[in-house]
């Protein structure tokens, strides 16, 4: 069947839908097989896509972790200056 093709080459549901002028996808799914193959490989990425998701939140959080490190030592840094600043006017 072309669609069933058409839809291994990994064009939409959606738009296979609209050409066969279904109302509903549910409709069209019922003519689309899904090969044990494409089940695992829908399954590896949803697996990998998942621990892509993972690891961007893990760098995100380390990020905010970073950012507030920086924002610490700036912070240091400026109550440094302004001691610094106490003792030479002490000295003078």
């Amino acid at each position: 069947m072309i669609f069933g093709h058409l839809h291994r080459e990994e064009v939409s549901v959606v738009i296979i839908s609209l050409l066969l002028g279904h109302e509903s996808i549910e409709t069209t799914m019922k003519y689309i097989s899904v090969s044990e193959s494409e089940k695992r490989q829908a399954q590896q990425k949803a697996t990998y896509l998942g621990k892509i998701s993972e690891e961007t939140k893990r760098l995100e959080c380390l990020n905010r972790e970073k950012e507030d490190l920086i924002a610490q030592i700036n912070e240091l840094s400026r109550q440094n200056e302004l001691l610094l600043e106490r003792v030479r006017r002490l000295r003078t």
